[in-house]
């Protein structure tokens, strides 16, 4: 199970094995692609020309948001197998293929596995460039991620991390970054996991809501849609 997906899927298990029929959409596209030209100067500092504008009218400094001073790391790629906790993290000189051809290559029957835009100790970030507000306090996908510095750290008997939303939307364009943020303890962590595995082990759970449905690729095949 990707992290990306587990706001949906622990609602509903059946959305990560049911087929997925992606529709063309080119102002979709568009804004994916300066998403990810957005991530890329995160990490980098490159301001590609889909970017440019946006960084130069808006003056934000990167460092300011993600200071590497301190130890903070860029774009950590994980798995994490559900069952045992095993906790293993991607090392591009070691493994010698692109992150996402290593997530690939891990059963998403039992393993979590994402990326984290930014961790630093045991605070965790994701960046969000999209219309749509996130809440770090009810981001399923923060968890995912606070879950490595929690695994990392041996999950130690009262622990609390940090979780936050950085979301910087395109326009105006001159706006700045807004973070939202959230504490999560161990235990909140435990139940994480509990659910995962649950949803892991019980891929023909359907459970269509309002909220998950929005956007889920795979309305075509659901029996929940198709006996509507």
């Amino acid at each position: 199970m990707r992290a990306s997906e587990s706001s949906r899927a622990l609602v509903c298990p059946a959305s990560l094995v049911l087929p997925r029929t992606r529709s063309e959409n080119p102002r979709r596209d568009a804004k994916a692609a300066k998403g990810t030209a957005m991530h890329l100067w995160k990490e980098t500092g490159v301001v590609t020309p889909d970017i440019e504008k946006k960084i130069r009218t808006s003056g934000v400094q990167r460092e300011r948001w993600y200071p590497t001073n301190g130890g903070g790391r860029h774009e950590v790629t994980f798995a994490i197998q559900a069952f045992t906790e095993e906790l293993v993290l991607y090392d591009p000189k070691l493994h010698l293929v692109s992150a996402d051809d290593w997530k690939k290559s891990f059963d998403p029957r039992k393993y979590l596995t994402g990326t984290i835009d930014w961790l630093d100790g045991t605070h965790v970030d994701d960046l969000k460039t999209g219309d749509w507000p996130v809440s770090a306090e009810e981001s399923k996908q923060l968890r995912s991620y606070a879950l490595v510095p929690y695994l990392l750290r041996g999950k130690p008997s009262g622990y609390r991390g940090l979780v936050s939303i950085t979301q910087w939307t395109w326009y105006p364009l001159a706006g700045q970054p807004v973070r939202n943020w959230d504490v999560v303890t161990g235990a909140e962590l435990e139940l994480f996991l509990d659910d995962v595995r649950y949803t892991l082990e019980h891929p023909e759970v359907v459970n269509p809501t309002d909220e998950g449905c929005k956007f889920c690729e795979s309305k075509g095949h659901c029996p929940a849609w198709s006996e509507n």
